[in-house]
């Protein structure tokens, strides 16, 4: 956390937020809202009501990072996750139309993990994004994040 608060990433653009749980889960976002989404249900049926949910607006962000053990995880719940650290997937192909990107009604979202071994921790980095995101400030945001996990020795390739 302490590397990516001090990363020139933020101090250059004060609009890209940095949040933490405390229980080893970090958010960067860039102009969210908040959207009312409707569930849905594995038999096509959705929610009566629908929940408050934040997410990117039209040119925004959210990049997520977990660390964890496998102890404390579990198996992964999301086969698609691409090995390695990139962004890059989601300018190759921003469709959606990708193993690594999942769609929602309101945005999509890529994601991919590295390990720690030294450490024995895993890191999943969950991106969401609308369909015309800031490609240089995500690019270069989730670069920030890529150095951070590097420096805490993830396997980054």
């Amino acid at each position: 956390r302490k590397s990516l608060a001090e990363s020139a990433i933020l101090r250059a653009h004060p609009d890209v937020a940095l949040a933490d749980d405390g229980r080893g889960k970090i958010r960067l976002s860039y102009r969210t809202r908040e959207w009312l989404v409707y569930g849905s249900f594995m038999n096509g049926d959705w929610t009566e009501k629908p929940a408050k949910e934040t997410g990117p607006k039209v040119d925004g962000f959210t990049v997520e990072v977990c660390i964890f053990t496998p102890k404390e995880h579990g198996e992964e719940q999301w086969a698609g996750r691409a090995a390695g650290l990139s962004v890059e997937p989601i300018f190759k192909n921003p469709s959606g139309q990708t193993p690594n990107i999942l769609r929602h009604p309101y945005w999509s979202s890529y994601g991919c993990g590295a390990r720690i071994p030294a450490k024995d921790l895993y890191a999943h980095v969950d991106v969401d994004f609308n369909n015309k995101p800031n490609r240089d400030l995500l690019t270069r945001t989730f670069e920030a994040v890529r150095e951070a996990l590097k420096a805490a020795g993830a396997q980054t390739e």
